[in-house]
């Protein structure tokens, strides 16, 4: 059995193959990350391999890759990866070769690793999410250019049919109305595509149970309890309520200090060491 540690990188990756015994099949191999050449090398060690690469911004094409051409391979946790994490010399080679041992050993913290269907309504989400972001900042920017010229709207709602119309016949200097019709313009494309995402992922709704079931708590709509679904993935992976609670965010560090108020005339009490926080996934 073989094991390989593949270091990856945006145009390159650097990988380091070791035998069961420990031994260095292959030392610091630089592999350009083209489809072709990475199957090559794989396919020509002629023998059982597994592959082990660390879960970075662009590792999905790269196991689903490696899926197709029956390559066994998983991915590894960065920051529980400590033997590289916390290494005082870092390179690519030592990188490789650290992750390819501790493959060897089963010392791998592995990482959940979701299908190409689950990976893809993610996208599609986190999608909308960012244009909603952007949607967000063009209406602030607007607030502030009204805010710079004392304008009030006459409307609950500014950006409302009332809203919209009272903007785009509203009196301004020459220039400060150019930036208000870019600003509107941009408006304008930002919520037909998001309403374009909306549609979308309101098909991908329909055909979850689980997302019409979470829908049912107050508060949280279709798009909302799909979002929950694809982020949190499978439920198993959370040994405890507590840990599903920290990787959502749910859980504030707090530092807890002594509760008492001294007298007039006292000397303050001594603070308690502040409790580890808990840090949110």
């Amino acid at each position: 059995m073989l094991h390989a540690g593949m270091d990856m990188h945006k145009h390159f990756s650097v990988v380091t193959v070791v035998d069961d015994s420990g031994n260095e099949v292959v030392k610091g191999r630089k592999l350009e990350n083209r489809d072709l050449e990475i199957v090559e090398f794989f396919k020509s060690l002629q023998d059982k391999l597994r592959v082990v690469i660390e879960a970075g911004s662009n590792w999905m094409w790269m196991t689903d890759l490696l899926d197709d051409y029956g390559i066994e391979n998983l991915l590894c946790h960065p920051l529980k990866t400590k033997a590289i994490a916390s290494a005082r010399i870092k390179t690519d080679k030592l990188d490789s070769l650290t992750l390819s041992q501790l493959l060897r050993a089963n010392f791998i913290p592995e990482a959940c690793k979701p299908d190409q269907k689950a990976r893809s309504l993610r996208e599609l989400l986190r999608y909308r999410a960012s244009l909603v972001g952007k949607r967000t900042g063009i209406r602030n920017a607007i607030h502030a250019l009204l805010a710079r010229g004392n304008i009030s709207i006459p409307s609950s709602d500014i950006f409302g049919k009332a809203g919209m119309e009272y903007l785009l016949k509203l009196e301004l200097p020459p220039q400060r109305r150019f930036i208000l019709d870019g600003y509107l313009e941009v408006l304008k494309a930002l919520t037909h595509e998001v309403k374009k995402a909306e549609e979308k992922i309101k098909e991908e709704c329909k055909s979850s149970s689980e997302a019409k079931l979470l829908s049912t708590v107050p508060g949280v709509g279709l798009i909302l309890s799909l979002t929950i679904l694809s982020e949190i993935g499978e439920i198993s992976g959370f040994k405890r309520a507590r840990q599903l609670s920290s990787y959502c965010g749910l859980c504030p560090s707090t530092a807890r200090r002594k509760s008492s108020f001294p007298t007039l005339g006292s000397s303050p009490p001594p603070m308690l060491p502040e409790a580890r926080s808990t840090t949110a996934g």
